[in-house]
């Protein structure tokens, strides 16, 4: 079963994706669930996040090109972290499928993305 978190007429559930049809599902992938019966095709719903986690956390600052690159922009030499700098993110940056990733005005344009990938896709 491959499990989707959607929305349709303006409510949000989990269903179970089967080729274009979306399967509703009662519950959670985490606990107690059942199918309710309804379907949808995949065009009508909107794919969400996953899942909205109450904290989540990243690791940062461990590309080494990255490193590099703000070391010569700066006019500095590289200095690489003992270890990954893990820090707090808000569930607001998890972005669900083909949304839009919007980036302040005025800001880096330091975006980590991140895509969940099957075996066999690269």
């Amino acid at each position: 079963m491959r499990w989707i978190r959607y929305t349709t007429q303006g409510r949000t559930s989990y269903g179970s994706l089967d080729g274009t049809t979306v399967r509703e599902i009662s519950g959670a992938p985490w606990g107690a669930h059942e199918p309710t019966g309804k379907t949808y095709a995949l065009n009508d719903v909107t794919l969400e996040v996953p899942v909205i986690p109450p904290t989540f956390y990243a690791a940062g600052i461990n590309y080494a090109a990255h490193i590099r690159e703000m070391a010569e922009k700066r006019g500095v030499q590289p200095v690489f972290p003992e270890k990954a700098d893990i820090g707090y993110r808000a569930n607001n940056a998890l972005i669900a499928h083909d949304r839009d990733v919007v980036v302040p005005k005025g800001r880096h344009r330091e975006n980590q993305l991140r895509r969940r990938t099957r075996r066999g896709d690269r």
